[in-house]
């Protein structure tokens, strides 16, 4: 696992509870309508629990996204398993449309999130969370012969941020059809490009 010093399971009850609600809230709602107040009432603890872990709600918004992150950590845990380069892009190209364009909720609130958070911890975050994804993809670029793998990985995950964003701003739901069309186009793209 990439992401949290602690399993899911090892954090505090408490700050389990705060963790699992704000992210309800979060991914249900607009980021600006949901208070630490109405954090802390859905998840029965007190305003000061949350205070105890967080200075504000900017970081406890920040400490979602990583748990999230974290948890998706599982679903692309296989991918480290394969060892065929080529099979495990398209796993990965597969888990991530999968994801990007059934997950809603998520998208919708990291673009809400993504102009109010502080520049800095925003961006320290997400390079702790994306780095090493993104250094793994560009592994596999660079075992497949890929010129600049870092550089094709980076593009990979902005076409695949593209997908999901235009899903979500068009309040398109993508089909299976979709998916398997996307997929089989992003293959084309990255993959079926580079063979030697």
């Amino acid at each position: 696992m990439f992401l949290l010093p602690l399993e899911n399971n090892d954090l505090k009850p408490t700050l389990r509870r705060i963790l699992d609600t704000a992210e309800k809230l979060f991914l249900s709602n607009d980021y600006h309508l949901v208070s630490l107040n109405l954090i802390s009432k859905k998840a029965g603890v007190s305003k000061g629990a949350i205070f105890h872990y967080f200075a504000s709600k900017e970081d406890l918004a920040l400490a979602v996204i990583k748990n999230m992150f974290h948890k998706l950590d599982e679903q692309y845990s296989e991918l480290f398993e394969i060892k065929d380069p080529r099979k495990a892009l398209e796993k990965f190209i597969e888990i991530s449309l999968f994801l990007g364009l059934t997950e809603n909720g998520l998208s919708r609130f990291l673009l809400q999130i993504s102009g109010r958070l502080d520049a800095e911890k925003s961006k320290k975050m997400f390079q702790e969370v994306l780095e090493p994804y993104l250094q793994h993809i560009a592994k596999l670029f660079a075992e497949i012969g890929v010129d600049h793998p870092y550089y094709r990985a980076k593009l990979l995950f902005a076409a695949l941020d593209g997908i999901g964003m235009y899903h979500f701003l068009e309040r398109k739901q993508a089909t299976a059809k979709d998916i398997q069309n996307y997929f089989e186009e992003l293959v084309s793209i990255y993959l079926e490009s580079t063979n030697k």
